[in-house]
């Protein structure tokens, strides 16, 4: 069986998980600008690092908890320093859960928003189609700029 180097993987995982919150944040800025296409590219990237994250963890399965299991056969300062770093990490996973639950939810208020204001307009438009006399004749919209 192969020795983990535990500690550049731990480091591995706290940075891509720090870009994660990077990117959730940046995602709410676009969120609140309504700038959707750049929304896109963050989402892109997002999964990009995601895509990263799933290698590592099949490639290293229960990485964590095969440290718990490891940990006391390791030299003492790269332990305390996996310590920190897992701690480090946990941390920005509860300030990454956070930011993606108020992402979700201003989409969400947003999402009704839009519906609502389709509703009001489909409405109007059948309105508009409930008074249309069907036995008129029909009219041209066009202008005749001939006569």
């Amino acid at each position: 069986m192969s020795t983990i180097d535990y500690l550049r993987l731990f480091k591995v995982r706290q940075a891509t998980f720090a870009e994660l919150l990077r990117l959730s944040e940046s995602q709410w800025d676009l969120i609140v600008d309504d700038n959707y296409e750049g929304l896109l590219d963050v989402l892109g990237a997002k999964q990009r690092l995601l895509g990263r994250m799933e290698e590592l963890t099949t490639a290293y399965p229960a990485i964590v908890d095969r440290w718990r299991g490891a940990r006391d056969a390791l030299e003492s300062t790269v332990r305390h320093e996996c310590e920190q770093l897992l701690e480090t990490t946990e941390r920005i996973l509860g300030q990454l859960n956070e930011r993606e639950r108020h992402c979700g939810t201003e989409l969400e208020r947003r999402r009704n928003l839009t519906r609502g204001e389709l509703q009001r307009v489909t409405g109007g438009m059948e309105a508009a189609g409930a008074y249309h006399d069907s036995t008129a004749p029909s009219t041209s919209r066009l202008l005749d700029v001939s006569e």
